[in-house]
């Protein structure tokens, strides 16, 4: 990121703003979902065991919305000329227990199947298959261990076999680091 905030303070014109968005794959929204504290609580820690090791710099960075990201400010060798004190940042149902985004349009109601299928187009799920062919597709998967603990979950408060459903959100981040106006003599 270096690089990057010393090419944006040379090409960014005064008072103009750089701005960074980023977006996280589709998690269980724990509102909307039935017994979706445990469900989204259980993938995680899923996720966190089985594809801790497949994740890379990108991948941690998106996932945990830019929190890490660094800022001019933050470098190693700062790059100055950006407002630290005019910082935003933005964040739609990071860690929350409602669904904000909701009117973004980025709920979505699945199947454990479909999940399953969606979780399978991630890069660290991808690392993971190519790292344990043996495993890919089977019931041995990351993405279908997390499908069957799900369905098991949904089981567990009398949904029956074949009406699973639950209830996937987006979560995103917007920050926004204005640069400095020209100083007025």
């Amino acid at each position: 990121m270096t690089q990057f905030w010393r090419s944006a303070a040379r090409v960014v014109k005064a008072g103009g703003t750089v701005a960074l968005w980023a977006r996280t794959g589709m998690s269980v929204d724990p509102a909307k979902t039935l017994n979706g504290a445990a469900i989204k609580a259980a993938v995680e820690e899923i996720l966190n065991s089985e594809l801790h090791q497949y994740y890379k710099q990108g991948n941690t960075l998106t996932r945990d919305l830019y929190v890490d990201l660094p800022l001019p400010w933050t470098i190693k060798t700062p790059v100055t000329g950006f407002d630290k004190s005019g910082f935003i940042r933005k964040e739609w149902s990071h860690n929350t227990e409602t669904s904000e985004t909701e009117a973004l349009g980025t709920g979505k109601t699945l199947t454990p199947e479909e999940f399953e299928k969606l979780m399978g187009t991630s890069s660290p799920v991808a690392r993971w298959r190519e790292a344990n062919p043996d495993k890919a597709g089977t019931e041995e998967d990351v993405a279908r261990k997390v499908r069957r603990r799900i369905e098991s979950l949904l089981h567990e408060v009398g949904v029956e076999p074949g009406e699973e459903l639950l209830r996937g959100r987006t979560e995103f981040v917007l920050l926004m680091v204005k640069k400095k106006g020209e100083e007025r003599t």
